[in-house]
């Protein structure tokens, strides 16, 4: 269960910080205090499932969840899970 919550804040923390520019999406867009010990960072620049880390953590996704405009009306930066049982939406880490 504390993995599941702790890649939850990740994703939340890349939606907050993530670049909307997708050339400086790169891991160096991230302030400098937030870089050291970072274990993933998907900014979901164009949809991408990419991780952004040195750690190469990229995502799969194994089943509908679609791309969708975040918060900030920037089009496919966010996901969109539907929350239906007989989907079970998610999205996995390809490297273990």
């Amino acid at each position: 269960m504390k993995t599941h919550k702790f890649i939850f804040l990740l994703f939340v923390i890349s939606g907050l910080l993530g670049c909307q520019d997708e050339e400086k999406a790169g891991f160096d867009c991230l302030p400098t205090n937030l870089q050291d010990g970072i274990i993933a960072f998907y900014p979901f620049t164009s949809g991408s499932l990419n991780d952004y880390s040195p750690n190469n953590y990229n995502l799969n996704n194994p089943t509908t969840a679609v791309t969708t405009t975040d918060r900030n009306d920037n089009a496919s930066c966010a996901y969109l899970f539907d929350n239906l049982p007989e989907n079970g939406e998610y999205l996995t880490i390809g490297k273990s």
